[in-house]
């Protein structure tokens, strides 16, 4: 029989998944979208921005070379960071799911109600 204990690395996995810390899976994600949306309010503020005689926008095409340039890096620094498989210190989806999967015969139905129940739901 292994040394594994359900309640802690239920514990670890959630506090990896949604904790405080910056690095959780969870606010990674919810930093990509409000970045997103922000993102979005610029490409919707271009459409409308104001067009000179040969049609092209009046805006600082240098300046928004650089906001796309940093959106879409940002963007893809979190995906890497949230598919990143190595690393002992590593928060990320891919290394959680693995890590999960490699202990789906824990992940039964009395395990969690063992937790719902130290929680005090019953």
């Amino acid at each position: 029989m292994s040394n594994f204990n359900f309640q802690v690395e239920y514990n670890k996995w959630f506090m990896q998944f949604d904790s405080e810390d910056k690095n959780c899976i969870l606010k990674q994600v919810q930093y990509m979208l409000f970045e997103t949306l922000i993102y979005k309010c610029i490409l919707k503020a271009r459409s409308i921005a104001p067009k000179d005689g040969k049609g092209r926008i009046k805006l600082n095409g240098a300046v928004h070379y650089l906001i796309d340039k940093c959106f879409f890096n940002s963007q893809l620094m979190t995906i890497r960071r949230l598919t990143d498989k190595k690393g002992s210190d590593v928060v990320s989806l891919c290394k959680l799911l693995n890590q999960m999967k490699e202990n789906c015969n824990n992940l039964t139905r009395k395990n969690y109600f063992m937790i719902l129940k130290e929680r005090g739901y019953e």
